[in-house]
């Protein structure tokens, strides 16, 4: 085998020491700059993401207070005006009741005034009859000398005794 020739060996090493040094050199001057020219460019990319990433974070969580901060600030605001339109409701309500109330007792009223109106009427009525009645059966009985008015004397006798 002629790699295991002692009298090759040194042009083996040089030629081994070249390839090395060169590819050596290739790497250390062309590859390794560009390998970490692009890990560095991913590191600036990586950063700039991150920055940004936390700015639209920042943002987001700055409009998620200014909501949740409008969302309390209108139930308070609604709340307010539930309490407000139950206060203004029921003052209604009241308001209502009261001229309901007034506008009742005054139709009772104008009713009681008017039955007893009809009521005295009724009874001038009855005591018309009655002192008609009673003059027809005095008639028919035959007794001559008895007026109307001895009728309506002798019934207001009557009731003024009862």
């Amino acid at each position: 085998m002629p790699q295991f020739d002692i009298s090759t060996y040194t042009t083996q090493i040089f030629w081994l020491v070249v390839v090395f040094f060169s590819f050596w050199f290739v790497m250390d001057k062309v590859i390794t700059p560009k390998i970490m020219e692009t890990i560095e460019e991913r590191k600036r990319k990586y950063n700039d993401l991150i920055l940004k990433a936390e700015k639209v974070n920042k943002k987001a969580f700055d409009a998620l207070n200014k909501y949740e901060e409008k969302i309390t600030a209108a139930k308070k605001n609604a709340s307010e005006e539930i309490k407000k339109n139950e206060i203004e409701l029921k003052e209604f309500i009241e308001k209502k009741e009261e001229e309901i109330e007034e506008n009742l007792e005054e139709k009772i009223k104008d009713s009681q005034d008017k039955i007893e109106k009809e009521k005295k009427e009724i009874l001038n009525h009855i005591d018309e009859l009655s002192e008609i009645l009673a003059f027809d059966i005095v008639k028919k009985i035959e007794i001559k000398n008895i007026t109307i008015e001895d009728i309506k004397e002798i019934a207001l006798k009557r009731v003024g005794n009862e």
